[in-house]
Protein backbone atom coordinates (compact mmCIF):
# COMPACT_ATOMS: atom_id res chain seq x y z
CA UNK A 1 0.00 0.00 0.00
CA UNK A 2 1.22 3.49 -0.82
CA UNK A 3 1.00 6.41 1.60
CA UNK A 4 1.58 10.10 1.07
CA UNK A 5 2.13 13.09 3.31
CA UNK A 6 3.25 16.66 2.91
CA UNK A 7 7.03 16.94 3.29
CA UNK A 8 7.02 20.29 5.05
CA UNK A 9 4.84 21.24 7.96
CA UNK A 10 1.92 23.63 7.51
CA UNK A 11 1.17 22.29 4.02
CA UNK A 12 -2.16 20.54 4.52
CA UNK A 13 -5.76 21.86 4.46
CA UNK A 14 -9.29 20.66 5.08
CA UNK A 15 -12.02 22.65 3.29
CA UNK A 16 -15.61 22.15 4.47
CA UNK A 17 -18.43 23.83 2.54
CA UNK A 18 -21.83 24.88 3.89
CA UNK A 19 -24.84 26.40 2.15
CA UNK A 20 -28.11 27.93 3.34
CA UNK A 21 -31.53 27.75 1.60
CA UNK A 22 -30.87 31.16 -0.03
CA UNK A 23 -27.81 29.73 -1.79
CA UNK A 24 -25.28 31.59 0.37
CA UNK A 25 -22.11 29.55 0.70
CA UNK A 26 -19.38 29.41 3.35
CA UNK A 27 -16.18 27.36 3.18
CA UNK A 28 -14.25 26.81 6.40
CA UNK A 29 -10.57 26.14 5.74
CA UNK A 30 -8.45 24.58 8.47
CA UNK A 31 -4.70 24.36 8.04
CA UNK A 32 -2.79 21.44 9.53
CA UNK A 33 0.89 20.85 9.99
CA UNK A 34 0.74 17.35 8.47
CA UNK A 35 -1.71 15.04 6.73
CA UNK A 36 -1.36 11.35 5.88
CA UNK A 37 -3.36 9.47 3.25
CA UNK A 38 -3.37 5.89 1.92
CA UNK A 39 -3.74 5.11 -1.77
CA UNK A 40 -6.72 2.88 -2.61
CA UNK A 41 -5.92 2.44 -6.30
CA UNK A 42 -3.87 -0.21 -8.06
CA UNK A 43 -0.12 0.13 -8.49
CA UNK A 44 1.96 3.14 -7.65
CA UNK A 45 0.10 6.47 -7.66
CA UNK A 46 1.14 8.97 -10.32
CA UNK A 47 2.34 11.86 -8.16
CA UNK A 48 5.14 14.31 -8.87
CA UNK A 49 6.65 14.25 -5.39
CA UNK A 50 8.76 17.36 -6.04
CA UNK A 51 5.83 19.51 -7.20
CA UNK A 52 4.92 22.43 -4.96
CA UNK A 53 1.35 22.51 -6.27
CA UNK A 54 -1.80 21.56 -4.37
CA UNK A 55 -2.80 17.91 -4.57
CA UNK A 56 -6.51 17.26 -4.03
CA UNK A 57 -7.05 14.00 -2.20
CA UNK A 58 -9.78 12.46 -4.37
CA UNK A 59 -11.63 9.15 -3.97
CA UNK A 60 -8.41 7.22 -4.70
CA UNK A 61 -7.11 8.32 -1.31
CA UNK A 62 -8.25 7.54 2.23
CA UNK A 63 -7.44 9.90 5.07
CA UNK A 64 -5.27 8.37 7.78
CA UNK A 65 -4.99 11.56 9.79
CA UNK A 66 -4.45 15.30 9.86
CA UNK A 67 -2.40 16.68 12.71
CA UNK A 68 -1.93 19.88 14.67
CA UNK A 69 -4.43 22.37 13.29
CA UNK A 70 -2.81 25.78 13.21
CA UNK A 71 -5.18 28.16 11.42
CA UNK A 72 -8.78 28.62 10.34
CA UNK A 73 -9.84 30.81 7.43
CA UNK A 74 -13.14 31.39 5.65
CA UNK A 75 -14.41 31.93 2.12
CA UNK A 76 -17.83 33.56 1.72
CA UNK A 77 -20.30 34.11 -1.10
CA UNK A 78 -20.26 37.77 -2.17
CA UNK A 79 -23.88 38.06 -0.99
CA UNK A 80 -22.93 37.50 2.68
CA UNK A 81 -22.67 40.81 4.52
CA UNK A 82 -19.81 41.74 6.84
CA UNK A 83 -22.14 41.42 9.83
CA UNK A 84 -23.23 37.93 8.72
CA UNK A 85 -19.60 36.94 8.17
CA UNK A 86 -18.66 37.96 11.70
CA UNK A 87 -21.59 36.00 13.14
CA UNK A 88 -20.66 32.93 11.09
CA UNK A 89 -17.06 33.09 12.32
CA UNK A 90 -18.18 33.53 15.94
CA UNK A 91 -20.62 30.60 15.71
CA UNK A 92 -18.07 28.32 14.05
CA UNK A 93 -15.47 29.12 16.71
CA UNK A 94 -18.02 28.47 19.49
CA UNK A 95 -19.92 25.42 18.21
CA UNK A 96 -18.49 24.43 14.78
CA UNK A 97 -21.05 22.41 12.79
CA UNK A 98 -23.90 22.97 15.24
CA UNK A 99 -23.26 26.71 15.27
CA UNK A 100 -23.61 26.99 11.50
CA UNK A 101 -26.65 24.70 11.47
CA UNK A 102 -28.35 27.03 13.96
CA UNK A 103 -27.76 29.85 11.45
CA UNK A 104 -29.46 27.80 8.71
CA UNK A 105 -26.34 26.47 6.98
CA UNK A 106 -26.05 22.80 6.06
CA UNK A 107 -22.95 20.77 5.35
CA UNK A 108 -22.80 20.22 1.57
CA UNK A 109 -20.67 17.09 2.11
CA UNK A 110 -18.15 18.55 -0.34
CA UNK A 111 -15.23 18.40 2.09
CA UNK A 112 -11.88 18.58 0.36
CA UNK A 113 -8.53 17.50 1.73
CA UNK A 114 -5.51 19.14 0.10
CA UNK A 115 -1.80 18.52 0.47
CA UNK A 116 0.64 21.15 -0.73
CA UNK A 117 3.90 19.78 -2.10
CA UNK A 118 6.49 18.59 -2.16
CA UNK A 119 5.33 15.18 -0.92
CA UNK A 120 6.74 12.06 0.69
CA UNK A 121 5.35 8.97 -1.05
CA UNK A 122 6.18 5.63 0.56
CA UNK A 123 5.26 2.04 -0.09
CA UNK A 124 4.22 0.18 3.04
CA UNK A 125 3.95 -3.58 2.86
CA UNK A 126 0.83 -5.24 4.23
CA UNK A 127 1.22 -8.12 6.68
CA UNK A 128 0.53 -10.55 3.83
CA UNK A 129 3.18 -8.92 1.63
CA UNK A 130 5.68 -9.00 4.51
CA UNK A 131 5.04 -12.73 4.99
CA UNK A 132 5.69 -13.39 1.29
CA UNK A 133 9.05 -11.54 1.43
CA UNK A 134 10.47 -13.89 4.08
Amino acid sequence: MWTIQNRYKKHCEERISFENPEGKRVTVITGYRYGNFSYLGEGKPKVDTESTAELLMDSDWMIDGMYDGWFTDYEFSDSISEEERNEIIDRWEEDSFEGLEELGYEDTFETEFVLIGPFDLEEELTEEEKANVD
